[in-house]
């Protein structure tokens, strides 16, 4: 997920921006932590070897500790700790608010809106950290482990219609088709392109519904009154 996140969504600018349906400037900072890099550990082969035995010996017998294996590691930025909305002011409730819509306006949905996955820190990240303040504070939205793309989730869509078609597909003899044969088969075809047109339109339906619930996911882990924006 966080190698598809454009450039805009992890730099610093400075100044403010409209983000709809906001009807008043936010500043403009990052959305999301830098990523740096997601790596695996590659080992010898005898490394691997080693592994194996100890993996083996901890099978055979509980007490016996397999030394300890690396994991991957998903690198990146400290965004700071999560925040507290009951302590926030208008302009801080409305700058987290912002996060979560310049997300749906990149075409990305987080999926887990809570205060936990939202973390302030001091600021502005523009200046050197000994001039940063919690008073000029940064917020970034975390853990994409749930979160989704629509391009991929489009394209997972059309991908599901091609299998459909092909399961449902009939083999036909290589002899000439009958007219009646070939009334069948384009009626089959006007069914299956009825078909992947309504499965792309649940899919469609199904993401603004999802980006309309985190709105008002966003409205509730913000404390945001309706009449505010």
């Amino acid at each position: 997920m966080y190698d598809a996140f454009p450039k805009h969504l992890q730099e610093d600018w400075c100044g403010l921006n409209l983000v709809a349906p906001i009807t008043h400037p936010v500043p403009v900072g990052a959305v999301v932590p830098k990523f740096y890099g997601y790596y695996v550990p590659v080992r010898e082969d005898n490394e691997k070897r080693d592994e194996q035995i100890a993996l083996q010996n901890f099978k055979r017998s509980p007490g016996y500790k397999a030394w300890d294996r690396l994991s991957p590691i998903l690198l990146l930025q400290e965004c700071g700790s999560p925040i507290t909305p009951g302590n926030f002011s208008a302009d801080e409730r409305s700058e987290c608010y912002s996060l979560a819509l310049r997300l749906h306006h990149a075409e990305f949905t987080q999926n887990s809106f809570y205060t936990r996955n939202i973390l302030k820190q001091a600021g502005p990240l523009t200046v050197e950290p000994s001039k940063r303040s919690m008073s000029t504070p940064s917020f970034r939205i975390i853990d994409f482990g749930r979160g989704e793309f629509w391009p991929y989730k489009l394209e997972a869509a059309k991908e599901e219609n091609v299998d459909r078609r092909r399961r449902r597909t009939t083999k036909h003899s290589m002899a000439v088709p009958t007219e009646e044969q070939m009334k069948l088969r384009v009626a089959q075809g006007e069914r299956e392109d009825t078909a992947d047109k309504e499965a792309l339109e649940r899919c469609g339906k199904a993401w603004w519904e999802l980006r309309d619930y985190e709105v008002r996911k966003a409205h509730s882990e913000l404390q945001i009154q309706d009449f505010m924006y």
